[in-house]
């Protein structure tokens, strides 16, 4: 009876470690330098400072000849007095900005119609056929020095597909405050691209777009079949399954 009791605690220990491995596989983030703690200091990117692991578009040459995209990262504690980014060249500051709630640095982007600020990144590990949950931070305001309400959405690209946040209403130099959003997509490869595009309104005044805290995680099945995932675990809990049968052979030995 000891061995059996000791073999069956030793099996059950086993099992828990499987399937604690097994639940921690999909928590990892896919998304590399997705709250932007990797870059170069404040300012415009690709223009004076850089944020690793993502690139920036949209319409080029809007700030004084600079040739990049109205993208810019802001590190934190610029943003609590609505003066963001005053001591980097080549950035912009906003009414009534505040940090975002994961901390650190932040990624600002001009949504006015036709600048089409955007980043970035090409996602791997992804399997195809699996719903992928994309979850961010984000927020919508107004560039100082400017007057006049404004509206704010992200629209978010993964692979094949396009989902949008709400659309925040921003008041006269107003903020809209921090807001966590999660969005479902199904993975087209094992590789695709995730965008984040700043919509806005009205083009001049101009509307801004807020991101930090970017994560891709939690792989579950889609709508069509596709290979399971979790095979190596099922194979390690047959092997269990015999070993635990042969050890209640030897207890009844050991018994009779």
């Amino acid at each position: 009876m000891i061995k059996l009791k000791f073999g069956c605690l030793y099996c059950s220990a086993i099992v828990l470690l499987l399937m604690s491995q097994c639940s921690n596989a999909g928590s990892v983030n896919l998304v590399q330098n997705g709250d932007f703690e990797v870059n170069g200091g404040g300012g415009q990117i690709a223009t004076n400072t850089t944020v690793g692991s993502w690139t920036v578009g949209g319409r080029e040459g809007q700030y004084g000849g600079q040739t990049t995209a109205p993208v810019f990262l802001y590190p934190a504690g610029t943003g609590q007095t609505g003066v963001a980014g005053d001591s980097f060249m080549g950035t912009v500051s906003f009414w009534a900005a505040t940090d975002s709630p994961t901390g650190g640095a932040y990624i600002a982007a001009d949504g006015s119609p036709g600048w089409d600020g955007s980043i970035s990144q090409v996602v791997g590990g992804l399997t195809a056929g699996y719903t992928y949950t994309v979850e961010f931070d984000w927020a919508g305001g107004q560039q100082r020095n400017y007057d006049g309400a404004t509206t704010e959405a992200w629209s978010v690209t993964f692979g094949s597909s396009t989902q949008s946040t709400s659309t925040v209403n921003v008041p006269n130099h107003g903020f809209s405050g921090w807001s966590h959003e999660s969005l479902s997509f199904v993975a087209d490869s094992s590789s695709q691209v995730l965008t984040f595009l700043a919509v806005g309104t009205p083009g001049g005044l101009p509307p801004w777009l807020f991101l930090d805290g970017v994560i891709v995680k939690d792989p579950s099945p889609g709508p069509s079949p596709v290979p399971e995932p979790s095979t190596l675990a099922i194979v390690a809990v047959g092997a269990l399954g015999l070993i635990a049968r042969r050890i209640g052979r030897k207890a009844n030995r050991t018994e009779a």
